[in-house]
């Protein structure tokens, strides 16, 4: 089969599901100015994650006539699929693309309370045509900046510091929650983790093990590795603010047992 690939100009008729209203005042990020729950027209502007080194393409996009409240579009394709993703005998691997697309809705319909604030706004999962070929496709709000700008956000200092162990606090929370209503992200690292500059928001949830089903996280090791996961990519940051984390968060009252623990401590 041949490859079925999004590019910029394509212009996708789309009917954007609005997310419901959480439960509480705490949502930092206004829901995007968009046509909610009528067909509009949205543009592909640029590329985010494209290249045959993903089984997934990802792109920004805007809704004709507007410059404001940019759209990501995450295709699920299956002639740009590894097969062994949809289809392995040996592994117990049989299913389709929009398998694969549902596995992830789940996680956002599962966590819609802690959207706009630690996951971004999600606005359902779409069918469209891709050269003439049926793609599932997720679409969500754009979080403009990427983890490695952290820096620019935090000084080596003792009170950013404090500051960027409550972001770590913040989105462990998160997590807690997705894996408290059985959601795993299972793909946590700093290309999956942007930011709003007053929180880490996560993105990317596959929500699936083994890259064959839904999982239910009963085996308390797979939560366990994306709280692992989570706290690596945290303590990777450079210019000293990585290394500062974690030797606090490791004396955290709230946290340090918890990372003695993974590490043997």
């Amino acid at each position: 089969m041949s490859e079925s690939i999004p590019s910029a100009g394509q212009t996708f008729s789309l009917i954007l599901e609005r997310p419901q209203d959480p439960p509480t005042n705490t949502t930092l990020r206004q829901l995007p100015l968009l046509p909610y729950n009528t067909v509009a027209d949205y543009t592909i502007i640029s590329g985010l994650q494209v290249g045959h080194e993903f089984d997934t393409e990802v792109w920004l996009a805007q809704p004709q006539g507007s410059q404001n409240s940019p759209i990501v579009l995450k295709f699920f394709i299956t002639s740009l699929m590894d097969p062994l993703m949809l289809s392995n005998p040996n592994a117990g691997v049989d299913r389709t693309v929009n398998d694969i697309a549902m596995c992830q809705r789940a996680a956002f319909d599962a966590l819609w309370d802690l959207q706009g604030t630690a996951i971004p706004w999600f606005f359902g999962l779409h069918e469209v045509s891709v050269s003439d070929e049926i793609a599932s496709l997720l679409v969500m709000e754009y979080i403009p900046h990427s983890f490695d700008t952290i820096p620019q956000y935090f000084q080596p200092c003792d009170e950013d510091i404090d500051r960027y162990i409550n972001w770590f606090k913040t989105t462990v929370k998160a997590l807690d929650t997705a894996h408290s209503r059985q959601i795993l992200h299972h793909d946590i690292r700093p290309s999956n983790l942007r930011h709003d500059t007053t929180q880490v928001v996560l993105i990317d949830w596959m929500n699936d093990i083994h890259h064959f089903k839904c999982f239910v996280p009963t085996d308390p090791c797979f939560p366990v590795i994306d709280f692992q996961e989570l706290l690596d990519a945290f303590a990777s940051v450079k210019e000293r603010i990585g290394k500062e984390f974690f030797l606090k968060v490791l004396n955290d009252a709230e946290l340090g047992q918890r990372v003695r623990k993974i590490y043997g401590l």
